[in-house]
């Protein structure tokens, strides 16, 4: 029997040209129309992911793929959806286990969603929620929508067994992938292809570890159904760096407010324990062979996660002065290593391979140390894979050594890495009257954090930067796109370099802005405090309108007849202000006009200009009087004719952004 996979009544609400047809009307139009055009028409089914996780249907027509889903896709039990697995949801839900697919499709379309059940091995509403509390009070209709249309590319965390900065860090072929095709990699290819996508779990370790399930021979794809519906409730471990029962004995707190579950303590550590220091697993470190002498033939200790008890025994000698090991970091992290040499002095470096060609290329050492017999340093690392050398000088005996990884996570508080772009940046929205905290890193592997805002008042505006590491440096610039080209040229407003702390100051205009923040050295790593401060300045515009920059759009005055007094602003935002106004004498007569500016805090210059050609331009031929430029306060008296003229008012220099407050007095 076929299924039906049109929902109307989405269909209606995401296609808004839509939203006056009548159901019949709406289901004509998408078998005639709509199905061609690629419109959504479901949240369970996704044409193209369908394409995509079926090869011998590669070549179908949307319609085709369509009657094929309908007619028997469904039925037997194909994937259509990065969200929805049939197959697990009857598993994962014992009161399904008996009814086919095609009857599970209606159920979780119907009653499944909103009633919060788990239909996926790859992604968890009830999770999604728990991870994200700015979207805890959404139903679960609107958190799937969530997930799908805003959570997934904004890097949200989904699940609790795939964790998608993890698999990209790991996996160098695909950096260039967004989340959604890296969703789309994983469960199509990724997955059988034996990569690691997962802090909690592990397809080879829970298959070796579990001679039950090995017996029966299940793929990488079953295995993670089997742990994510039944081995984590079963008390199963599911990985080497997490142990469920071992994270709730060491987490009293979890304990006392009611986690108790192994589903509840893998869901806290994905969410939020990770970052908390935790101890997550007594495993040592598997190193089944001599540590090579290059980058290619490193001995890897996986990812280094939250405490570790564990130390590395090995030895160097006459034939094998070097010894080098890879160590990849899944979050910003304080890492130390110490190195205890039972036999002589040895040579330590942290290397961190910039290009990726395998090679030690000048530049690329973010440490090294003296010789010593007891070695121990602490540096703070971005997201990435690392290599740390050990190396003896002596080649006449053997140097028996012992290495003690120690790390502690540095959690940042932004939901994403700003990116290091224009278009990337972390918008921070609209700052008015308004104060923004925030904690991240840049090093050698993060090499630039953008944040963008918004001013929709002329307002005083402070950035704060501490909180650094030991020694390192970063360099930090106020950026305006004067432009619009969505590149960083020469437009930095003001900048800083300290190992310390940053402040700038700047009176800024309505306006779009960046900031950027960087290491300043090929070998600074640091986490950094960061403070956005926004005030509403005290010197207020009074223009009833901006004035323009040009003597078409001039504020006009009309007939100067008496004091007039005028604040605004000039800056990186607006150039430029022209007045507008004119001088009506008795005939063959002239009248003194007095300009004073004053309440600045960065220099303008001011411009007296009479358009004497009337050619709506200022020319160099034209009469112009430079009345002044100044950064705290001008007067000038100037004796003028009849006659129309313009007072122009600039910031002095890109880096100029200043209030001004401009009075014309007839004297």
């Amino acid at each position: 029997m076929a299924v039906n996979l049109l929902d109307v009544n989405y269909y209606k609400q995401v296609n808004s040209d839509l939203t006056n047809l009548t159901n019949e009307q709406l289901v004509n139009h998408f078998f005639s129309t709509g199905i061609n055009e690629s419109r959504p028409f479901s949240r369970l089914v996704d044409l193209n992911f369908y394409r995509a996780s079926n090869p011998d249907l590669a070549s179908f027509s949307n319609a085709e793929l369509y009657n094929h889903l309908s007619n028997s896709g469904v039925q037997e039990g194909r994937r259509f959806s990065q969200f929805v697995d049939l197959n697990f949801y009857g598993l994962a839900n014992p009161d399904l286990a008996s009814i086919n697919n095609e009857q599970r499709f209606n159920h979780v379309n119907s009653f499944g969603l909103n009633e919060g059940r788990v239909f996926s091995q790859f992604a968890d509403l009830n999770f999604y929620r728990f991870a994200n509390s700015d979207i805890a009070t959404l139903d679960n209709t609107q958190i799937f929508d969530h997930l799908r249309n805003n959570g997934l590319s904004e890097g949200r965390k989904f699940s609790q067994f795939v964790n998608l900065n993890l698999y990209k860090l790991l996996n160098l072929d695909l950096t260039t992938l967004n989340n959604q095709a890296l969703l789309e990699h994983l469960e199509i290819t990724g997955l059988s292809e034996n990569r690691q996508f997962s802090f909690t779990f592990d397809p080879n370790f829970y298959r070796n570890s579990n001679p039950d399930l090995s017996n029966l021979g299940l793929s990488n794809q079953e295995l993670l159904e089997h742990f994510a519906a039944l081995g984590l409730k079963e008390g199963r471990v599911g990985s080497a760096i997490f142990n469920a029962p071992l994270y709730l004995a060491n987490s009293p707190d979890l304990v006392q407010i009611g986690f108790n579950t192994p589903s509840q303590a893998i869901a806290h550590f994905e969410a939020f324990g990770y970052q908390e220091n935790r101890n997550i697993s007594n495993a040592g470190y598997n190193i089944t062979q001599d540590p090579g002498d290059n980058l290619s033939t490193s001995a890897d200790l996986g990812v280094i996660l939250g405490r570790r008890i564990a130390n590395l025994n090995q030895q160097l000698g006459n034939s094998d002065r070097d010894d080098i090991y890879q160590f990849t970091l899944a979050t910003i992290t304080d890492i130390g290593f110490s190195i205890n040499s039972l036999d002589g002095e040895v040579n330590a470096q942290l290397i961190y391979d910039s290009n990726n060609n395998k090679l030690i290329d000048a530049g690329e050492s973010i440490f090294s140390t003296n010789t010593g017999s007891l070695i121990e340093f602490t540096r703070t690392l971005g997201v990435g894979t690392y290599y740390l050398t050990v190396s003896t000088p002596r080649t006449d005996s053997i140097i028996n050594y012992t290495i003690t990884p120690a790390a502690t996570t540095i959690r940042a508080s932004n939901p994403v890495d700003p990116g290091d772009t224009l278009s990337t940046a972390l918008d921070l929205g609209t700052l008015n009257n308004s104060t923004i905290n925030s904690q991240d890193f840049v090093g050698v592997v993060d090499t630039s954090d953008i944040y963008r805002f918004y001013l929709n008042s002329i307002s005083n505006f402070e950035l704060q930067i501490n909180g650094l590491t030991g020694q390192d440096s970063v360099d930090a610039q106020l950026i305006f796109d004067q432009n619009n080209n969505g590149q960083i040229e020469i437009e930095y407003i003001s900048f800083d370099t300290s190992t310390s702390s940053i402040s700038l100051f700047e009176t800024l205009g309505i306006g779009t802005y960046y900031v950027r923040v960087q290491p300043s050295s090929n070998s600074s790593n640091t986490n950094y405090n960061i403070n956005f401060s926004v005030a509403t300045t005290s010197n207020l515009p009074t223009t009833p309108v901006d004035p323009g920059d040009s003597l078409q759009t001039a504020l006009n005055l009309g007939i100067l007849t008496e004091n007039s007094i005028f604040s605004d602003f000039v800056g990186t935002a607006d150039r430029t202000d022209i007045y507008r106004f004119n001088i009506i004498n008795q005939p063959n007569t002239e009248r003194n006009v007095r300009f004073n500016v004053d309440l600045l805090t960065e220099s303008v210059n001011t411009v007296l200009a009479y358009d004497a050609n009337s050619n709506g331009q200022v020319d160099p031929t034209d009469s112009i009087i430079n009345i002044g430029r100044s950064s705290s306060a001008f007067s000038s008296t100037e004796r003028l004719v009849d006659g129309t003229y313009f007072l122009v008012v600039n910031s002095a220099n890109f880096q100029s952004n200043t209030t001004y407050r401009l009075s014309l007095t007839l004297v």
